[in-house]
């Protein structure tokens, strides 16, 4: 098991700043959602890999307040669709500066996360500082079509 940074993003709605420091390895950069920009997601992608959770290091703006569950949603992508591992719960909370953990829930074959602020008072921005993946073992390559991994051939191509 490794944790692993995502290798790429989208930002869909344009709702984000400096979208790679959510993934450049430096607690002390980060991506922002500004107030005014709450519920857009940040989409951070990855080649395939089996996950059974992700983590986070984030804040409310240069506070370093928690981020509370009713304010922030996490999701993974897996089956072809988003699921949901983190927001809405009340009680639920990101820790402010502290790797925080999520679990699927099982081991999935997973794509990517987004993540999003569902606001706080509009001055207050969302920083993601981190996100990881927790890699549980490389994805199982598939045969190529046409090929016969027993006969010691390698597929075609």
């Amino acid at each position: 098991m490794a944790w692993v940074s995502p290798t790429g993003h989208s930002d869909p709605d344009s709702g984000w700043t400096d979208e790679t420091k959510a993934y450049d390895g430096n607690l002390a950069t980060f991506a922002v959602s500004p107030g005014n920009q709450s519920d857009k997601y940040l989409v951070l992608t990855r080649s395939v890999l089996l996950c059974d959770k992700v983590r986070i290091f984030a804040c409310w703006d240069e506070e370093g307040d928690e981020v509370d569950a009713e304010n922030c949603c996490v999701d993974v992508y897996y089956s072809g669709a988003w699921h949901n591992i983190f927001g809405g719960q009340y009680g639920e909370t990101i820790t402010a500066n502290v790797w925080t953990e999520m679990e699927i829930g099982s081991t999935q074959t997973v794509t990517q996360a987004r993540v999003k602020s569902g606001g706080r008072p509009t001055v207050i921005d969302f920083r993601v500082k981190e996100f990881e993946f927790n890699e549980v073992a490389a994805a199982a390559a598939r045969p190529l079509v046409g090929g016969s991994l027993a006969g010691g051939r390698k597929g075609l191509i």
